[in-house]
């Protein structure tokens, strides 16, 4: 078996689609405002989409792009469209994010990406009326960076500072729903030994490898610089262990393919985007007594609700 770069970063693969119909337009009267800076940074903007009637205040779907951590751009919603184009319909606007990219040397890694997206949604609230928005009624979704960030929103408790100087950091992180499609089950990225098949090997096989680039995907350059903090930073970054009743719904989809098969995995594609990262989620969701639904094969598909129907159901 060929494994190289298994923890390098989370890799961005082809997303599976969440909906049948192809070439869908969004409508050409949609109302679009490009690039608005929620953050200091060049990288930190987003792009909001409004349908073209509005009623009111409007409920809000967030979608973070994936890219390893690394690449990715907000523009990139190709495959989004048509539940862009649903969710319109439905009077739910909608936005992409772009956010910071991690990096190797800052001792952030990838919470530097995180904590940007938590800042987006400080920043929408705070301004919900200027864009008509329902600061009670905030979804996310993403695919595979994406859709780790969006699970750490979910299940993170609300990172308010109602005692700051600083507006912004007073608005809720809350929100009230989140997808995920070809997600991580937790960035404890060493608790993947319990999650996937034969990880536990691999891991013996390239310990060394494999702790110097999880000590990268940590932002720290060397494992010798991460090692003391091993225990704490882990933890902070264990959606799975977040978890608790209080929680909004999850949409999961990490459906067996060809390409993400079941098995012990053979690829970074599957290590990533393997099934078992959406059922391990799924089951401390279950535990916890938090609404969930799981896709990882085709008759799950056409059990659970579609993903934009999941946002109409619990964006009120």
């Amino acid at each position: 078996m060929k494994i190289r770069y298994y923890i390098a970063i989370i890799v961005f693969m082809t997303p599976i689609m969440v909906f049948s119909q192809k070439n869908v337009k969004i409508y050409s009267d949609t109302k679009i405002i490009r690039d608005i800076h929620y953050n200091k940074y060049k990288q930190t903007t987003f792009d909001l989409y409004l349908p073209s009637v509005k009623t009111g205040k409007m409920p809000l779907v967030v979608f973070f792009h994936g890219g390893s951590f690394i690449h990715g751009d907000k523009s990139e919603i190709e495959d989004q469209i048509p539940l862009i184009s649903s969710l319109l319909e439905k009077g739910i606007a909608f936005t992409s994010v772009n956010y910071r990219y991690r990096v190797n040397n800052d001792s952030l890694g990838v919470m530097r990406c995180i904590e940007d997206a938590a800042d987006f949604i400080r920043f929408i609230r705070f301004y919900a009326d200027k864009y008509q928005i329902d600061s009670d009624n905030i979804g996310c979704y993403g695919e595979s960076a994406g859709a780790g960030i969006s699970l750490y929103l979910a299940f993170h408790d609300d990172m308010a500072i109602p005692s700051s100087d600083d507006y912004l950091l007073r608005e809720s992180t809350r929100i009230g729903c989140a997808g995920a499609v070809i997600t991580q089950s937790t960035y404890d990225l060493y608790r993947w030994k319990k999650i996937l098949p034969g990880f536990r090997l691999i891991y013996l096989l390239k310990k060394k490898k494999l702790n110097q680039q999880i000590a990268n995907f940590y932002g720290f350059t060397s494992y010798k610089s991460f090692k003391s903090l091993k225990k704490e930073i882990t933890k902070k970054l264990d959606m799975l262990d977040m978890i608790t009743s209080d929680d909004p719904p999850v949409w999961l989809c990490n459906i067996e393919t060809k390409e993400y098969k079941r098995g012990i995995p053979h690829n970074e594609g599957q290590m990533f985007h393997h099934p078992r990262h959406a059922e391990a989620v799924g089951k401390e969701a279950k535990k916890n007594g938090v609404v969930n639904y799981v896709i990882t094969s085709e008759k799950e598909k056409k059990q659970a609700p579609r993903l934009d129907d999941f946002f109409e159901r619990y964006l009120k």
